[in-house]
């Protein structure tokens, strides 16, 4: 496929994630392990930007690239994570506003999206 004849980016904190990928479709290809590998996700969206390969990554970390047509979604397949993050802070500091602010900033950016019916 197309696929195969393309750069994939690897990120080394998720250094499986363009082979479950292809699994997940129901694909195998050796070549999901090739390609350059970078240290950080910011890393990776950056080469994606200047045209190094395409990279495989959460949306929520490219929403204001992908906004302003820095970065494109070349095939919609979303795959939901296995990762897991937890947001930690001292007790008493729950009720300072800014942290109060960002735990609601978080919950909101965490909820499914909102999809309007069509009829």
């Amino acid at each position: 496929t197309q696929l195969t004849r393309l750069v994939l980016l690897q990120n080394a904190t998720r250094p499986e994630a363009w082979h479950e990928w292809f699994q997940s479709q129901g694909r195998h290809t050796e070549h999901s392990y090739h390609g350059p590998r970078f240290d950080t996700s910011y890393m990776c969206i950056r080469a994606a930007q200047a045209g190094c390969g395409v990279a495989l990554l959460p949306r929520f970390l490219v929403e204001e690239e992908l906004a302003e047509g820095k970065l494109a979604i070349p095939w919609d397949h979303a795959m939901p994570s296995r990762n897991a993050y937890c947001l930690a802070y001292p007790e008493h500091t729950a009720e300072v506003p800014k942290v109060r602010d960002f735990v609601r900033w978080m919950r909101e950016q965490l909820e499914p999206p909102h999809q309007e019916k069509t009829e």
